[in-house]
């Protein structure tokens, strides 16, 4: 089993029910192992070091009474760095997706052409958590309106400064946050250092 950001919570769940007793390779990204219920007799092998607190509390919660085995290297910290980096993007993010939004005719409702569109045609599509971040501070901006109908672009009043909305210090913050702990991650003991977990954000 694959299952990640990307994927449905629910049919994760429903995978994972249906391998209970048998044998199983799940792989499994941090975020998405935080809503999930892992078998009981299930070892679990940590190859990214998680680099924000919240992820930490994810792989502590599913570590609770099962055997764990942390198996990142400095490449692996690297790679999920670049992720964590990319994933609090916030002003290259909006600049892709502002076009799409502003050339919208009237809103974007919530449906899968509109996922398909935010999430791009590149090679990879754009995480859920960088669409999700960069609206949240085009928001915080009134460059657009989010609401039962579905996303809006707004006209601009003059120039705006994403970085600085409550989104871009809050994403700086977890940038900040993620360089300190992938610095740390060949060292660090997950489970033996309770300020990782100390004032987390979410």
């Amino acid at each position: 089993m694959i299952g990640g950001d990307r994927c449905d919570r629910e049919a994760m769940r429903r995978r994972l029910a249906l391998a209970r007793g048998g044998p199983l390779l799940a792989m499994v990204d941090h975020r998405a192992l935080a809503e999930l219920a892992l078998p009981d007799d299930v070892h679990l092998v940590v190859v990214d070091p998680p680099v924000l607190q919240s992820d930490v509390a994810a792989v502590c919660h599913a570590a609770a009474g099962r055997a764990v085995h942390l198996a990142w290297g400095a490449d692996e910290a690297a790679h999920a760095l670049r992720i964590a980096e990319d994933d609090l993007a916030v002003r290259d993010t909006a600049r892709a997706l502002w076009p799409l939004l502003r050339d919208a005719a009237g809103p974007l409702p919530w449906d899968d052409r509109t996922a398909a569109l935010l999430a791009g045609d590149g090679p990879v599509a754009r995480s859920p958590r960088a669409v999700a971040v960069a609206l949240a501070a085009m928001r915080d901006a009134g460059l657009l309106t989010t609401g039962e109908p579905g996303v809006e672009a707004r006209e601009p009043s003059g120039t705006t400064d994403l970085d600085a909305t409550p989104t871009g210090l809050h994403a700086a913050a977890l940038r900040q946050q993620a360089r300190e702990m992938a610095g740390r991650a060949m060292t660090v003991d997950l489970f033996a250092d309770p300020s990782l977990l100390a004032g987390a954000l979410p």
